[in-house]
């Protein structure tokens, strides 16, 4: 594959000129809240002052897949080694001849880091200056972790002791015991039977986006970030006595949706399903956090992935109208579902039958086996116009609609026609997506995020209630604010 030249690979000599006396201070300086000192045993200023810095800036050119130049900072490892201009990055033993300040100073738009964006402040330069001054590498245990993962936790500056107020439940997740709530930077565990809370345990980024968890894989996924600066999957075993999020992925931008491998799947179940904001499908291992595949899959980002009941096919949903389904043994394209009116935010199944749930507010179910047929068999029209998951059952549907969650089943029947030429009976299979009674919550809050588990279904509110009820008797058995 042509790579495409890096403005940090194709650094000249003698483009600016600067001096390290510029940037490298004993002051915290005022344009940021990065503290800049030069003292030895500053260890730790790597990964709470530079690495997010990286993370934000550099990562979508120069991280994973992206490799501007053949310049990769992936890793500390990686971040180390010259890309294809030869030059080194970082020099410790003489910082002013580092490539990479070199081009965050430089004066020529065209010439400088990061391209197409705002130049760092001073105080950011000033960080990463000190740092290659000091030459503090990290251990080297910690040279082949994943960059983002170095990064000292923003919850534990975030998260209070105390919450002043609920947060909005954007997501969500269920199991026999527990609920698990995104809170401000870290998931709250709360006891299902009781709504009392159990553990708070920190993640990487402010937002948390989706969460998902499995028996099989003996953990939760979270996909977490900053929106616009940087994203990451991380896995976490919440049932140690220690738990800890465990890198996945580092990515440019939060990630929309991420789905496990069915646990009864023939398929290897070790996977993980991430859809980005670049449009690119991405299938991690979570045993040896080893990519199995990427992809681009979509012309804009994927809002939604969803793996059908035996593992076999991946269903993804995105912003530039379509949806697509994908054989998940050799990632060939079975399906492109090209209907759509505005953008796809809801992916699922029914059985064996792909549901999309669009901006336009329209519920479609698709026959997912006529690879020639990109008909919708059943529609549901009327439904809230905007972007949002839904959950699935193998009996039910559950899309949220204002302070309620809608509940569908799908219905099959045989309607006799008129009799053919040869005067025998005929009939057609007639589908329907078929509305049922509400699921009610007790105040007039948005609800946001809606999962199941077995024959119990939980939602959240925007003013952090979580709710759960019984099925198929649809009554409320528990509900508690999430605020610790």
């Amino acid at each position: 594959m042509t790579r495409k030249p890096c403005r940090l690979a194709l650094a000249v000599l003698g483009f600016a000129t600067f001096t390290l006396a510029n940037v490298c201070t004993n002051s915290t300086l005022a344009d940021g809240e990065i503290t800049v000192r030069t003292a030895e045993g500053d260890s730790a200023a790597f990964g709470k002052n530079v690495v997010p810095l990286f993370v934000s800036k550099c990562l979508s050119c120069h991280g994973g897949d992206a490799t501007e130049g053949g310049y990769s900072m992936a890793t500390v490892a990686e971040m180390l080694r010259p890309g294809d201009s030869e030059l080194a990055p970082f020099d410790f033993a003489q910082p002013q001849r580092s490539e990479v300040l070199r081009r965050l100073l430089a004066k020529a738009e065209d010439a400088r880091m990061p391209a197409e964006a705002q130049p760092l402040a001073a105080a950011e330069i000033a960080a990463i200056s000190n740092w290659i001054a000091l030459g503090k590498l990290p251990s080297p245990a910690d040279l082949q972790r994943p960059l983002a993962e170095l990064m000292t936790p923003i919850t534990r500056q975030l998260a209070p002791s105390h919450y002043v107020r609920p947060v909005p439940i954007h997501a969500l997740a269920l199991t026999e015991d527990a609920v698990f709530v995104g809170g401000y930077g870290e998931v709250n565990v709360w006891r299902r039977a009781d709504g009392s809370l159990i553990q708070r345990i920190p993640v990487i980024g402010s937002h948390i986006a989706v969460l998902r968890v499995s028996d099989i894989a003996q953990g939760l996924a979270v996909s977490s970030g900053i929106p616009g600066e940087f994203g990451c999957v991380q896995l976490i075993d919440w049932k140690s006595d220690l738990p800890r999020a465990s890198q996945l992925l580092a990515l440019s931008d939060v990630a929309p949706d991420i789905a496990f491998c069915p646990e009864d799947s023939a398929t290897a179940t070790s996977r993980i399903a991430v859809g980005g904001m670049d449009g690119q499908l991405r299938i991690v291992d979570y045993r040896d956090t080893v990519r199995i595949d990427t992809f681009p899959s979509h012309a804009d980002a994927i809002l939604a992935v969803a793996w059908s009941q035996d593992g076999s096919r991946l269903l993804t949903a995105s912003r530039d109208r379509t949806s697509k389904l994908f054989d998940s043994q050799n990632w060939e394209l079975l399906m492109s579902y090209a209907r759509h009116e505005r953008a796809v935010g809801g992916a699922g199944f029914h059985n064996s039958n792909p549901l999309t749930l669009d901006e336009t507010g329209l519920l479609r179910l698709m026959d997912g086996s006529d690879r020639d047929n990109d008909r919708s068999i059943a529609e549901f029209a009327g439904l809230p116009r905007a972007l949002q998951h839904f959950a699935a059952t193998p009996r039910m549907l559950f899309v949220p609609v204002a302070n309620q969650l809608h509940q569908f089943t799908v219905q099959r029947e045989k309607m006799e026609e008129s009799q053919s030429k040869d005067e025998k009976p005929k009939s057609k299979l007639i589908t329907r997506l078929v509305r049922h009674g509400n699921l009610l919550t007790s105040t007039d809050s948005r609800i946001l995020s809606v999962a199941t588990c077995g024959d119990s279904v939980v939602a959240g509110t925007q003013d952090g209630v979580v709710y759960i009820w019984s099925l198929p008797s649809g009554e409320l058995v528990q509900h508690f604010y999430a605020c610790p």
